[in-house]
């Protein structure tokens, strides 16, 4: 009895361990597809990668950076919780250690030629305010409530415009009420209104550790990876859960014929 015991602790222990191995260290991510929406030379929306090796979607919030299908590069992990692992406190996030920083410059939105409402406090947006709009932007693509090819590269454009300002998106690029949700600015003004304490915990930030490219197409290899963001990544992976099935199943063996042969 003691001896079964043991072998099942055993067991479990082992499948403890290769299970936390799993989950431990740095996400790394393989950027595998990208989806047909596209606009101004800039592919936009989900793109497919694997997260660990499990398929995941993701779209970025970094149109300064290039990178390819099949590029691989490791990964630290931030969400919009407040405190020192969020996003905004961070010293190894892409737009925090680097001199990478958000733009700000639609921190105010205008409904009319006369009227500005200031959208972030103060009038300036911090990195805090920025991430939790781009959070709430991230949210209308991940979460597949719109796939038409022009609303979703508005959408991307207006993340883009409030971190790092690409060249304009669709439509109206003015941060201005009464657009329509093919321009731009439609989403920059509602991402802007809507930014402060959002909350949201399945939206994930994945900033590039070392921001560096580490496999993939050689050309990329050693240059800037760019920051992703999810919703709802799967986990654990799926041999991590075969792995548990096959020791529950061993386990159950072995304490059924200890009851058989008493």
């Amino acid at each position: 009895m003691k001896k079964n015991v043991l072998v099942i602790a055993i067991g479990l222990v082992a499948m403890f361990g290769l299970s936390m191995a799993a989950f431990g260290g740095d996400p790394q991510i393989e950027l595998t597809g990208v989806a047909g929406t596209n606009y101004g030379g800039y592919y936009t929306g989900i793109y497919d990668g694997t997260l660990n090796g499990t398929p995941a979607h993701f779209i970025c919030d970094d149109a300064t950076h290039e990178i390819n299908v099949s590029d691989v590069w490791n990964t630290n992990t931030f969400t919009l919780a407040p405190g020192s692992t969020d996003v905004a406190n961070t010293d190894n996030g892409q737009f925090t250690s680097s001199s990478m920083t958000p733009t700000y410059h639609y921190a105010t939105a205008a409904t009319n030629t006369s009227t500005i409402y200031t959208l972030c406090p103060g009038g300036t947006c911090s990195l805090q305010d920025s991430y939790d709009a781009v959070a709430y932007l991230a949210y209308q693509i991940l979460s597949g409530a719109y796939t038409d090819n022009t609303r979703v590269s508005a959408i991307q454009y207006a993340i883009w415009e409030i971190m790092d300002g690409p060249p304009p998106g669709p439509g109206n690029n003015s941060a201005i009420a009464g657009l329509t949700m093919n321009d731009t600015g439609y989403w920059i003004y509602n991402a802007l209104k809507n930014e402060s304490n959002y909350s949201n915990p399945g939206i994930v930030f994945y900033s590039p550790d070392g921001f560096k490219i580490t496999a993939g197409v050689p050309a990329d290899v050693g240059l800037t990876a760019q920051e992703f963001i999810s919703y709802n990544t799967p986990t654990p992976e799926p041999r991590s859960l075969a792995l548990m099935g096959t020791v529950l199943a061993l386990g159950a063996l072995i304490l059924g014929r200890q009851r058989l042969f008493a």
